[in-house]
């Protein structure tokens, strides 16, 4: 009867244990949500909208894919709440992930490379892409040097445009004669 008495008291501790735990941390004031997770020529990037973190909450980020722990680096973007973090390229179409900031957890598909055709001497890459206003095709087609876009995405441009309503979707790519002087190719 003591043992069986015993177990029970080990078994309420533990659940105690971890309930206090699951419920102290929306307590404690911070909230995160992952918004995006994308590949860029810098590697693979996970964009969280969050509220309450400090920078120690980011510097105990952690990414687990490909069944090995992985190296991520998050920062605040432009002193907002949005954090973005950036792990390998080399992990770009490996399949799931988890990743943990914060405390939060999420899980997901890590993105596939997209393509990054070579251009030849005097070329340079750029992207065809559609532009929509809360969600409806306003412009088909448009043209943009690769460079340019991937600075936009990098500055979290894309992630402003989205919160007005604006979105894009890459259509495709080719390589032209470099840009100059804003004019476009021939």
């Amino acid at each position: 009867m003591k043992k069986r008495l015993s177990v029970l008291f080990v078994v309420l501790a533990v659940t105690a244990i971890f309930a206090s735990t699951v419920f102290a941390a929306p307590a404690d004031g911070k909230s995160v949500k992952l918004i995006g997770v994308d590949y860029n020529k810098g590697g693979v990037v996970l964009t969280f909208e969050t509220s309450g973190l400090t920078q120690a909450d980011l510097n105990g980020a952690a990414l687990f894919a490909n069944s090995n722990d992985q190296g991520i680096y998050c920062n605040f973007v432009d002193n907002t709440t949005t954090v973005r973090c950036t792990a390998a390229k080399k992990l770009a179409g490996d399949g799931g992930f988890k990743v943990t900031l914060a405390g939060f957890t999420f899980w997901g598909e890590l993105p596939g490379e997209r393509d990054l055709q070579a251009c030849g001497v005097g070329e340079m890459l750029w992207y065809t892409y559609d532009y929509y206003v809360n969600g409806e095709l306003v412009y088909s087609g448009a043209e943009v040097p690769a460079f340019i876009w991937d600075e936009h995405e990098a500055s979290g441009g894309f992630i402003i445009d989205a919160q007005n309503g604006w979105t894009y979707e890459i259509t495709g790519s080719f390589c032209a004669p470099e840009w100059e002087n804003n004019n476009t190719p021939s």
